[in-house]
């Protein structure tokens, strides 16, 4: 039966139920627009798709929460930006009426190890330990002139022989202060 029916029948079937289809969807969703390009007689007046519509509010307008209050740019408190090098004169300055803030590096880099020491005291591992604790005093060479080196490393290796399950001395660490 396929066999009789030759590409231009075939085609014309095809264009023609095309042209059904479209003719269906035209009438059904766009019937106003339809009657509206058909009721102009012969002015060539190009068929209005893109026709300026009201746009309907599909959102709600936005509130703050109960209980927020928006701040004005006058109302937002900013601080100074903090220069990258460390400047003792300026630290005493900002701390002056805060007895409880010293500023002391030495004390710093004491606290820092021992915080180090303390997740190495299960740890065996004194490789990894003795590196990490050069990066850390290696971190605070630009307090060179603020922490006295040999009393900071003897309270650190005072720690160290209390809290760690392997020696470390000061051998260990040569050469991370130069």
């Amino acid at each position: 039966m396929l066999s009789s029916i030759s590409w231009q029948h075939y085609f014309a079937a095809v264009m023609t139920a095309l042209l059904l289809y479209y003719l269906y969807i035209a009438l059904r969703y766009y019937r106003a627009e339809v009657l509206k390009f058909l009721k102009r007689n012969g002015q060539t007046v190009a068929f209005p798709l893109n026709e300026a519509r009201p746009v309907p509010n599909i959102m709600g307008k936005a509130m703050p929460d109960k209980g927020v209050s928006l701040a004005g740019n006058d109302e937002i408190l900013v601080m100074e930006a903090t220069p990258d090098e460390y400047d003792p004169a300026s630290a005493a300055q900002k701390t002056a009426g805060h007895p409880e803030i010293v500023p002391d590096p030495s004390r710093e880099l004491v606290s820092e190890a021992d915080s180090l020491i303390t997740a190495f005291e299960n740890e065996g591992d004194k490789q990894e330990f003795i590196s990490l604790l050069k990066i850390l005093i290696g971190s605070y060479k630009r307090f060179r002139d603020e922490i006295d080196f040999p009393e900071t490393l003897a309270g650190v290796l005072r720690i160290a022989q209390n809290k760690l399950s392997f020696p470390v001395s000061a051998a260990d660490l040569q050469g991370v202060w130069e």
